[in-house]
């Protein structure tokens, strides 16, 4: 179940055994749950100092500064304009969080990007835009 799916009050969860046949809940009769809380996810920050370097085969290498918290996975989105919101029409790759740089090798030699770099949580909560 995803994080974004519990709510204040958690989600219950009923465990059934069955063979194909019949059902059963331990002991027989007696409805067993488990109610899991929400744990509040910490703030992540934002990937900081973002830049863009031409490497000697042409490709842009994009470099970053980590962002603070529980950070497990950066997403690196490119675009043709600057300041674009990042969307799954931009979308690149991600990089796991001990990685701060990407090497993108499917730019276009003489075309003009904007990348944007957003830390990523364990629970898919995500930073603002670097």
């Amino acid at each position: 179940m995803p994080a974004w799916a519990l709510t204040e009050r958690g989600v219950e969860y009923v465990v059934v055994a069955s063979d194909g046949r019949h059902e059963t809940v331990a002991p027989s009769g007696v409805p067993r749950s488990v109610t899991v809380l929400p744990q509040p996810d910490p703030p992540v920050g934002v990937p900081q100092n973002v830049t863009v370097t031409v490497d000697d085969t042409r490709a842009r290498v994009v470099t970053w500064e980590p962002a603070s918290g529980p950070v497990v996975a950066y997403r690196i989105y490119r675009g043709a304009t600057q300041g674009l919101p990042p969307g799954p029409d931009t979308y690149l790759t991600y990089v796991p969080a001990d990685c701060q740089v990407f090497r993108d090798a499917t730019a276009l030699p003489h075309a003009s990007y904007s990348y944007t770099v957003v830390a990523v949580t364990t629970h898919g909560r995500t930073s603002a835009v670097s």
